[in-house]
């Protein structure tokens, strides 16, 4: 029908991390396990990865950004913080995520059990 837009047709814009290097800093850490220090420094995560069903960089940021679509997934808990930063949980799979000024700043499981992971989600607000 014209003058009504088709939908189909809409491109939705999805976020980004904040660079490419905090990016694959936070894949080697939630996906692999890894922490990347000052100078490239690797040294083993504490627990383990948290979301190791991502198996690539790629993977790991496409997912990310699917969280951070503007479209709110059903099931999803939304807050804000004082400073603006928007934090996400998802409780079917434990996923967690900040963004602030329109960049992701992290998306990971937290640890523990879906009451724990719950119980981080309302911590962090």
């Amino acid at each position: 029908m014209p003058g009504k837009p088709n939908n189909c047709n809409l491109l939705q814009v999805l976020p980004e991390f904040l660079n490419g290097r905090k990016a694959f800093e936070h894949y080697a850490k939630h996906s692999k396990g890894v922490i990347i220090g000052k100078k490239g420094k690797l040294k083993a995560k504490p627990g383990g990865a948290d979301v190791p069903e991502f198996t690539s960089y790629d993977a790991y940021i496409s997912a990310a950004r699917s969280f951070w679509s503007p479209s709110v997934r059903s099931g999803v808990l939304q807050g804000t913080r004082a400073d603006g930063s928007i934090l996400r949980f998802e409780q079917s799979t434990g996923y967690f995520g900040v963004m602030r000024n329109g960049k992701i700043s992290t998306f990971f499981r937290p640890d523990g059990d879906a009451a724990a992971q719950l119980k981080y989600f309302k911590d962090q607000l």
